[in-house]
């Protein structure tokens, strides 16, 4: 074949992976040629990722040479051109022409179209990767805006946990999961969610504990632990508790410099399976899940006082109605064990004359309890 035919056919190769790579572009970012940023600046409030920032994991394919050449190979049955590019900045591939000729010999302007090939293919790719990153990270915004708004809809903090674990699985493998939040009065953390390999699982407070997630609340920022070992852990000054994952990630949820909890996610298998990405993802997530729960605790700490007034008003009102000391009394109790949600109760008066104290009125205690001497 004529080297005028095959550049057409290279023509119209590339005619068509042009007509894919127009495709309108999101308005959130676009594809771009190999070298230059694929994020797009509207994820900078959900990803802050600095850009000297690496990952400890390993690469996925060990780059080939930049020096090699093409590579013009006989097989039994094929005689082969062999001619490497890079398809990604961490992968490389190989573009591989045959010929049944098995004696042919590659010219120097076949080679050369050869390697136009490899070039072409390799900024197509890269395209296609940069326009799927782009668009991976678009639906991570809308889904990051929706749960944004499903918090704010919300003042129940039962409900609010449920929006976070409902929203975190649809960005993220959910299946080892949990959401820790934190007393600092008691030092205490409970854990309201837990899911552990798929399966939704309890567990008891921990008081004054030196597990991972105490580590985190303590230092107030994310922990990524990637090929997780006892020995890691121990090397932090943390307790090993229950069973080790491969991989950890916790990230806190903060007002401010006072922590809320904490929201982790795990992996029993896959040492490498979070990431940078993961990472700044449940940052977004923490942050916005951060504020909600903040705004449930004061909703539900001014409901309450307001029933602390509206019922110490009540007593007052219905205490004014009598001028007997024993229904007074008897008004204040009642009120005062509805309000306290208590069973039982008693009011004891100082006896002058007998020098003690004596009970006046009680209601709920058991028969068992003798009268005063």
């Amino acid at each position: 074949m004529s080297n005028k035919k095959i550049k057409q056919k290279i023509d119209r190769l590339f005619a068509e992976l042009s007509e894919t790579q127009s495709t309108p572009m999101p308005a959130s970012g676009e594809a771009k040629q190999p070298g230059t940023s694929s994020q797009p600046r509207s994820d900078a409030r959900f990803f802050p990722e600095s850009a000297q920032e690496q990952s400890t994991r390993p690469p996925k394919v060990t780059p080939l040479s930049t020096s090699a050449a093409l590579q013009p190979s006989k097989r039994s049955d094929t005689a082969t051109l062999t001619i490497p590019f890079q398809k990604s900045p961490e992968e490389w591939a190989v573009l591989e022409i045959k010929s049944s000729q098995r004696t042919r010999r590659w010219s120097r302007e076949e080679e050369a179209l050869a390697k136009q090939v490899a070039d072409q293919l390799a900024l197509a790719l890269e395209n296609a990767r940069l326009f799927q990153e782009t668009q991976r990270r678009a639906e991570e915004l809308a889904i990051l805006n929706e749960m944004g708004r499903a918090l704010a809809s919300s003042l129940d903090l039962d409900t609010i946990l449920q929006i976070i674990y409902s929203y975190s699985s649809r960005l993220l493998d959910t299946s080892s999961f949990f959401i820790a939040l934190y007393d600092a009065k008691k030092d205490e953390v409970r854990y309201p969610i837990i899911f552990e390999q798929g399966q939704a699982v309890s567990a008891p407070p921990r008081v004054h504990g030196n597990g991972l997630t105490e580590y985190v609340i303590r230092h107030g920022s994310p922990l990524l632990l990637e090929d997780n070992t006892p020995e890691k852990v121990r090397a932090l000054g943390i307790d090993i508790i229950g069973t080790p994952s491969r991989c950890w990630l916790g990230v806190p949820m903060m007002i401010g410099n006072r922590p809320l909890g904490v929201i982790a996610i795990e992996s029993y298998t896959d040492p490498y399976a979070l990431g940078i990405h993961e990472r700044n993802l449940m940052t977004a997530i923490a942050g916005q899940a951060a504020i909600a729960i903040e705004n449930a605790r004061l909703f539900a700490e001014t409901q309450k006082r307001s029933e602390q007034l509206a019922a110490l008003n009540e007593i007052i009102a219905s205490a004014s109605q009598s001028l007997e000391l024993q229904s007074i009394l008897e008004i204040v109790l009642k009120k005062t064990m509805e309000l306290a949600g208590f069973e039982a109760g008693l009011i004891t008066l100082y006896n002058e004359q007998r020098g003690k104290l004596e009970r006046f009125i009680q209601f709920g205690l058991p028969w068992s309890i003798p009268e005063d001497p």
